[in-house]
């Protein structure tokens, strides 16, 4: 079966210093050949498309304070942070790929705004056989797609159901269904929110990996955040909180350590026991949220005063809390910021402790001095 020429082959130039700045562990050779998927941007190949409740991009103001993102962030380490454009288009006769999470044009080019991140190596994309591309299936009425090319704890949170938030307002509620696209079966916290975050008027629809589906008419909205940046626009987070938020005043009074039992490499930290120790007396209590059921934690984050934990998925549980302060945890001397931007959508004050490494994959091994210090300009105490 010949493949679609929807990649090109490109080699990745040798890059001397990269390794100095944390370069990723995924890069295994100097230099590598790759396959890149051919992109093409929504307004290039939508030109006429009506964008319905379109946002203009906007800037808005961040506290950077003399933080160094990783080189790969470098381009936001400004005061200013730009929202993406939002808006919810109505495109027809397009192909739905579910292995790569992505849309496709008739010509086999991936387009650009329907991929979550912005990745530099593609060896995990999927080619589309010819096969699959003469002959796709056919799924008519109103469509839309819960997953993206990544579906972990973060981008199920802030890429995928801000965009089924976009649909959650007229005129999309005013249609008789909308069929929404997955593929597998729900994850927990998928089958947790969505009974939450649905329209009444969507409907679960479950489709094959490895099929290729043209949708008769695909409603189409772009991911809100951008690649390193967490920063989810206003209105997604007051709808989000309005549908996920108990029915209470939050207590804030949890002092929360997110514990990494059993995390390695750049997840772990290797003084865990000894941070927890040395916090104690000030109210702190460590959580292994892995074994928290979904509502235990909302429940936990909804009350949390303050919350310190190791850059990683867990945070993005600060989504569940209306106000706290926001400890991160670095063991290298650059921050990789998409919860600093996710902290400064959501009102949150933020500081962080990094490190003297330089690669991102060496586990963190935190000053408890600096991190007290941190605390007390915080006030906590």
């Amino acid at each position: 079966m010949d493949v679609v020429s929807n990649f090109t082959p490109v080699i990745a130039k040798q890059k001397g210093l990269l390794a100095w700045h944390g370069l990723r562990a995924r890069v295994r050779q100097w230099t590598k050949a790759e396959l890149v998927p051919r992109m093409v941007g929504f307004d290039e190949e939508f030109s006429s498309a009506r964008k319905e409740c379109r946002v203009a991009p906007q800037q808005v103001p961040v506290a950077v304070d003399g933080l160094k993102f990783v080189n790969e962030a470098r381009h936001l380490c400004h005061t200013s942070y730009l929202i993406p454009e939002d808006y919810v288009a109505t495109v027809h006769n397009v192909l739905y790929c579910p292995k790569n999470g992505a849309i496709l044009t008739n010509d086999g080019r991936f387009l650009r705004e329907s991929i979550s991140t912005a990745e530099t190596f593609y060896r995990n994309w999927k080619p589309v056989s010819s096969d699959q591309l003469r002959s796709p299936r056919y799924l008519d009425g109103y469509a839309t797609i819960l997953r993206s090319r990544y579906n972990n704890h973060y981008h199920t949170l802030l890429d995928n159901l801000p965009r089924l938030m976009a649909i959650s307002r007229p005129p999309f509620t005013d249609l008789a269904k909308i069929k929404l696209l997955y593929d597998g079966t729900l994850s927990d916290l998928e089958a947790f929110l969505l009974p939450k975050l649905l329209p009444s008027n969507v409907q679960l629809v479950q489709v094959e990996l490895d099929a290729l589906i043209r949708l008769e008419s695909l409603l189409f909205t772009p991911f809100k955040t951008r690649n390193y940046a967490g920063y989810l626009p206003r209105c997604y987070v007051d709808l989000f909180r309005s549908s996920v938020f108990p029915g209470r005043p939050p207590r804030a009074d949890r002092r929360i350590i997110i514990k990494r039992s059993g995390a390695t490499g750049r997840r772990g930290l290797e003084n865990e026991a000894d941070v927890l120790k040395a916090l104690a007396s000030l109210g702190f209590r460590g959580y292994v949220l892995e074994n928290l059921s979904f509502k235990e934690q909302v429940d936990l984050f909804y009350d949390a005063e303050v919350v310190i934990g190791v850059h990683g998925a867990g945070l993005t549980n600060l989504l569940f809390t209306p106000h706290c302060k926001v400890v991160e945890l670095f063991s290298t001397v650059a921050v990789v910021p998409h919860y600093f931007f996710l902290c400064a959508s959501l009102g949150h004050e933020y500081t962080c402790v990094v490190g003297d490494r330089y690669s991102q994959n060496a586990p963190c091994r935190v000053d408890i001095n600096r991190l007290l210090g941190h605390l007390d300009r915080l006030g906590i105490r």
